[in-house]
């Protein structure tokens, strides 16, 4: 009878020591907030609220941003499905968004004449032949655009797009394991004309799409994100003056818009140790001739803290 307990106990002290691990460490988001910083004439003030409020000011604003990259996401991944259709060794493709989206506008009384630079766009596109039954050629098409840009006139009051132009040169190279005929053929297609196309129908889009709204009374959210009395330099209330003039600003002045995405990770901002606070920049709009202009940001507060590993029980903390 002794010699059991004392084996059940050596298997009671090595299952528990063999649950026993160091914690780790990560960051976690512990707030989220948007900030808008409004400046007249080199003076500023700022705003903070909420970002999960159910009156969110600026939702408007980074609702529009968000649109406006899913926009150029999708319209890469919808020209290059229609680029394979009917391809069989076509084995799927990826699209992502970076960078920044800039936007200047020069009024010219009932429509304003537009220039775009949109942002960086990264594809991946996957082929495979089957050669012989456990022989196949694989290969993956990587198409790199960046400095694309579309141009025209906009009808500032309804929000309709005129005329548009584009150029863009994309990059594209290849990893292959052998040779797919229809891989070159597909690829010098697609870099002859098939960028200004893109660069086109993103911006046509722009004046339908839904969360997107470019008309001069909304201006991508703009009149309802800068409310009277929230904003006041020097006795100047940005917010009255941007509600009275939004449209007249838009179709008679020159205006410059600037649309990121946030990070959503803890990038950057100064730590003191546990706690860091990060802010990423979403939109920017500049009015020069009225020395005016508002910065929405996207900030984030996290803590960093330990977590054991899944399915330790006896976590140490270091």
């Amino acid at each position: 009878m002794k010699k059991i307990i004392m084996l059940l106990s050596f298997f009671i002290v090595t299952f528990t020591l063999g649950q026993t691990a160091m914690a780790n460490y990560a960051w976690f988001q512990q707030g989220a907030y948007y900030q808008g910083v409004a400046t007249y004439q080199a003076n500023s003030t700022s705003f903070l609220e909420n970002k999960y409020q159910y009156d969110s000011s600026f939702r408007a604003i980074a609702n529009a941003s968000s649109s406006a990259f899913a926009n150029i996401q999708s319209s890469m991944y919808d020209l290059i499905t229609a680029q394979m259709a009917g391809v069989s060794q076509y084995r799927g493709h990826s699209v992502s968004v970076g960078g920044k989206m800039g936007i200047n506008f020069v009024g010219a009384g009932s429509y304003s004449h537009f220039n775009m630079n949109l942002p960086t766009i990264d594809a991946s596109i996957n082929f495979k032949q089957v050669v012989l039954i456990f022989v196949s050629i694989t290969c993956s098409v990587q198409v790199h655009i960046e400095g694309m840009q579309a141009y025209g006139d906009i009808d500032v009051l309804g929000g309709n797009i005129l005329n548009i132009y584009a150029k863009g040169t994309p990059n594209i190279s290849q990893n292959c394991s052998g040779n797919i005929p229809i891989v070159g053929d597909l690829i010098a297609n697609f870099a002859e004309g098939k960028i200004a196309n893109l660069a086109q129908k993103i911006t046509a889009n722009f004046s339908t799409a839904k969360g997107f709204p470019i008309s001069a009374y909304t201006f991508l959210g703009l009149n309802s994100s800068i409310k009277p009395g929230q904003y006041v330099i020097n006795s100047f209330d940005v917010g009255l003056f941007i509600k009275n003039n939004l449209s007249t600003l838009i179709y008679n002045n020159s205006v410059s818009v600037s649309l990121s995405q946030p990070t959503g990770k803890p990038i950057g901002g100064a730590w003191d140790g546990q706690f860091k606070r990060v802010a990423d920049e979403i939109a920017r709009f500049s009015f020069p001739n009225q020395s005016l202009s508002l910065v929405i940001n996207d900030i984030r507060d996290y803590e960093y803290d330990f977590y054991c590993p899944p399915g330790k029980y006896n976590c140490q903390i270091p």
